[in-house]
């Protein structure tokens, strides 16, 4: 089945499709079966049916894998819902178990170069020979469909990795920069508040310089006018020495005058 699938010009060769299709390996088992193998075939045919069933298997199997790697890479590039988060914890779980991951990417690997050395084999048996047989085309195109198969899962792989490891990296920045916006907020508020308070301490130093002003014209007009009331008291205090030397000159020619009316008596009473 998997021969006529992928090669239809084939399929209709009847040396062919007997090694190929088990459904017509079964009927030469029958008696009413047309196409008679040779003696010792049988065992050959059978070798081949079972290879070519468990290629089918392995090919089945690596396009299953593909298509889920696939699935996986589309959930991690495109976000929907949360089924990237759901992917990312498997991925998580899947890679605390680095021994059981290396151990199937190894296997993998080994597959892989035995392909390659089985598709280099048989194109150098079929470049000894001259020309490549039926047989071996259908097994050097099944290797090479194995070994293009293997290779696109390991690249996935590697692509899912890198993914992961990228979008782990993404969401460790993301929660940085949240923190560190929620810093440059609370530094924006201080900023905002310390602006308030130094716009209320200018109006403070306003109404203080203001207040500062005011005082001063106050002392300004205080010293004028204690040098005012200093002038009054030295004028005040000339005209008081200016009119004790009146008083003394007065007690004097007082004295003077009782004196003379001391002597006017006294002559009077002397012609009495």
């Amino acid at each position: 089945m998997l021969f006529t699938f992928f090669f239809p010009e084939k399929a209709h060769s009847p040396d062919l499709s007997v090694g190929l299709n088990p459904h017509i390996l079964l009927k030469d088992s029958l008696p009413t079966a047309k196409i008679k193998a040779p003696i010792g075939s049988n065992q050959n045919a059978c070798r081949r049916n079972w290879l070519f069933f468990s290629a089918a298997k392995m090919i089945q199997l690596l396009y299953l894998v593909l298509c889920a790697e696939g699935l996986v890479a589309f959930l991690l590039v495109v976000k929907i819902g949360l089924f990237r988060e759901l992917v990312m914890k498997c991925i998580d779980q899947v890679k605390m178990r680095k021994g059981t991951v290396l151990t199937i990417a190894g296997t993998f690997a080994a597959i892989l170069f035995s392909n390659f050395i089985s598709i280099i084999k048989i194109q150098n048996k079929g470049a000894k020979l001259g020309t490549m047989s039926p047989m071996d085309q259908v097994l050097w195109r099944t290797n090479l469909l194995e070994a293009s198969l293997m290779g696109f899962c390991l690249f996935l792989g590697f692509l899912i990795d890198r993914m992961h490891h990228y979008l782990r990296k993404l969401i460790v920045l993301r929660s940085t920069t949240g923190a560190s916006k929620k810093e440059v907020e609370s530094l924006e508020k201080e900023r905002t508040q310390f602006k308030e308070k130094a716009e209320k301490a200018d109006e403070e130093i306003k109404k203080l310089k203001k207040e500062i002003s005011n005082l001063t014209e106050n002392l300004n007009k205080l010293k004028k006018e204690s040098g005012e009331k200093d002038k009054q008291i030295e004028t005040a205090e000339a005209h008081v020495t200016a009119l004790q030397k009146q008083a003394a000159d007065l007690l004097l020619e007082y004295d003077r005058l009782l004196e003379d009316n001391q002597n006017l008596q006294n002559q009077a009473q002397g012609y009495r």
